[in-house]
């Protein structure tokens, strides 16, 4: 709410009209309160939304700012006295009939209140079933690239694999083992690979850089929260641990003159 706009009666200071950014009309608009009589009245109705800013220095409009637009913000100037000519809400029924639709076959002598007669009970087993959920296979060069996951029934634990067999005379061969757990508190997990690993680390005035195609065999976890009700509060938190043996590789470049060199 910004200062009341006053005027002079009978060398008397008299606040007339107090302008206020409300949502009583589910989007931000100005209203404007007399003070003298305590009524209230709409005097915007964009759908930018509005925000009041000040009174304008130069006539007796009330200056607003709209939403942030990528990197702009508009001014606009109101009328204080204006009256907002709102129309009803009007939805053809093509776009509105799911909100008095039924279902195409509906259940007649159904009690939902009545008590189930539970037959059998057992313990969830994320072992006992497995489901597919995708795999690939297909050629990469001089070799094979390949990946596969499954999961349990309820898709809280998901197993993944993904691994690279190289045909060539001095091939690699590359090879992720992941398991993840999603069935309460934090998302954890344990990675195993093989060659798979990889870093690269460019250098200074090089065109090429170290290669690192390590092994490893890891645990690791996270977790957003919220710490409030507000989306400005979200977090996330992680944390892994990592057993790694490095294989770092000297990469072959070509110079200026064509000439073979490692960094």
């Amino acid at each position: 709410m910004i200062p009341q706009r006053i005027m002079i009666r009978y060398g008397i200071l008299v606040m007339i009209l107090c302008p206020f950014t409300s949502h009583a009309s589910s989007t931000p608009n100005i209203h404007t309160v007399n003070v003298i009589s305590g009524e209230s009245k709409q005097v915007s109705d964009v759908g930018d939304a509005v925000w009041v800013a000040q009174w304008s220095p130069v006539d007796s409009s009330i200056l607003a700012t709209t939403l942030p637009d990528v990197d702009t913000v508009r001014i606009v100037s109101i009328n204080p006295h204006r009256s907002v000519t709102t129309q009803p809400l009007a939805i053809r029924s093509h776009y509105s009939d799911w909100r008095s639709a039924g279902p195409a076959i509906p259940l007649i002598n159904i009690d939902p209140q009545t008590e189930i007669d539970v037959v059998d009970t057992y313990t969830y087993k994320p072992f006992s079933v497995f489901k597919h959920q995708v795999s690939l296979i297909f050629p990469a060069g001089t070799g094979i690239f390949g990946l596969t996951q499954w999961s349990d029934a309820m898709t809280r634990h998901l197993y993944t694999g993904i691994g690279i067999a190289d045909f060539s005379e001095n091939g690699t061969n590359y090879l992720f083992l992941q398991y993840a757990n999603a069935m309460g508190g934090p998302l954890w997990g344990i990675n195993l690979s093989v060659n798979m690993d990889i870093k690269f680390k460019p250098y200074d005035n090089a065109n090429w850089g170290l290669l690192e195609e390590n092994s490893s065999f890891g645990f690791w976890f996270q977790m957003p929260y919220n710490f409030g009700e507000n989306f400005s509060n979200n977090h996330f938190f992680s944390g892994a641990i990592t057993l790694t043996d490095r294989n770092a590789n000297l990469i072959k470049g070509i110079d200026d003159n064509g000439e073979e060199f490692y960094i």
